[in-house]
């Protein structure tokens, strides 16, 4: 098991593992919408109620300052540029009629997807797919 200040870090048969735990295929997208953007657990809240930030033609995804709520940011805005499965991933994600559930309830989702999959649900939450690496 890999953990990194306390976050969980995936080896792709881990990751593969749970999303397969996951029944609900739009569980499935936003698990996969997490993983491939990187983006904190809120900015891809914010981002699914502000599709327009969503910039194909520069494969990107723009953050503005309100997307954002860390108070020791660097930057006020920032860009999210996306791989070829990133850009399939975040339109399927945005196609989607559910919401993100809150964090607590992914957690716990992602807990519970970990444990049906024989993992040690140690150090997993919201922070795990930011942290691994697709």
């Amino acid at each position: 098991m890999i953990l990194k200040e306390g976050v969980r870090i995936l080896t792709p048969q881990e990751y593969d593992a749970i999303r397969d735990a996951a029944k609900r295929h739009y569980h499935q997208i936003m698990l996969d919408a997490a993983l491939y953007t990187g983006m904190r657990y809120v900015e891809l809240q914010r981002f699914q109620e502000h599709p327009e930030w969503f910039q194909k033609d520069r494969r990107a995804i723009y953050l503005p300052p309100e997307a954002q709520l860390k108070k020791e940011r660097k930057f006020k805005d920032r860009y999210v540029y996306l791989s070829n499965v990133g850009m399939y991933a975040v339109q399927y994600f945005l196609s989607l009629k559910e919401r993100l559930p809150s964090i607590q309830a992914w957690n716990k989702n992602l807990k519970r997807w970990a444990e049906k999959s024989d993992l040690d649900p140690t150090g997993i939450s919201a922070k795990t797919t930011r942290k691994t690496c697709p």
